[in-house]
């Protein structure tokens, strides 16, 4: 897809593993590297790719954290036309507290999404002047369902951080791509894939295979989705 000065137009994604793509347990290849979803949706729209997931990756800053991106989501790529933002998984395991959608402070979840997307509004929509702004677009992505490995249910009190998501996105006019309710993915239920790495050898949904990572199956279909959603935004 391109501008209207005829150069392609490029997609920059922050995140952790699931961003990054990095095959599930209980895989082919593990550990390795997928298609993500949104290498998947880059590719579907025809766009340069910028992969700022990285592993293991938080959100918020402070104890527990690991390579924020509350702190480097300003190595993103200036010439970007579109970032989207998901994060949230290793905040809920690493203890990282939630916090209100009030907060300011690097080191709770809303706190350290309202300074990236601050952040991201004050270097791509006001950085390089309102000319080159008028054309850029963030999305903020909702984390998807986790199963807890403990209990084979789903991972308490992550819905409030989907939540907190779409009430931030709201106040900076961010468009809120809900995951969580919407991308099929569902570690749950229809657990029929036997699991064999050590520590993760009970049932699995197909399309979460340790319960937290999607495969490529489930990249896939998280990807046709942003794409769609990405369209709609152009």
């Amino acid at each position: 897809m391109e501008k209207t000065n005829g150069k392609r137009l490029k997609l920059a994604s922050l995140g952790d593993s699931i961003t990054y793509g990095f095959i599930p347990r209980n895989s082919p290849g593990y550990p390795g590297q997928l298609e993500s979803y949104a290498c998947v949706a880059a590719r579907l729209l025809d766009m340069d790719f910028f992969n700022a997931g990285i592993n293991d990756s938080t959100l918020a800053a402070g104890p527990g954290s690991f390579e924020p991106m509350c702190e480097r989501f300003s190595t993103l790529p200036e010439d970007a036309d579109i970032v989207t933002v998901m994060g949230g998984t290793n905040d809920i395991r690493q203890g990282i507290p939630l916090g209100t959608v009030n907060d300011r402070s690097a080191d709770t979840y809303c706190g350290a999404l309202h300074r990236i997307c601050e952040g991201l509004y004050r270097n791509y929509f006001i950085g390089n002047g309102t000319e080159a702004g008028k054309d850029k677009r963030i999305v903020l992505l909702t984390p998807v369902k986790l199963m807890d490995a403990a209990t084979g249910e789903l991972t308490y009190g992550l819905e409030a951080f989907a939540d907190a998501v779409r009430e931030i996105g709201a106040y900076y006019s961010f468009p809120v791509l809900d995951f969580y309710r919407l991308s099929y993915i569902n570690p749950h239920i229809c657990k029929t894939v036997q699991g064999w790495q050590d520590g993760y050898d009970a049932m699995y949904n197909p399309y979460i295979s340790d319960g937290t990572h999607p495969t490529q199956e489930g990249a896939l279909i998280m990807g046709r989705l942003l794409a769609n959603f990405i369209r709609t935004l152009l």
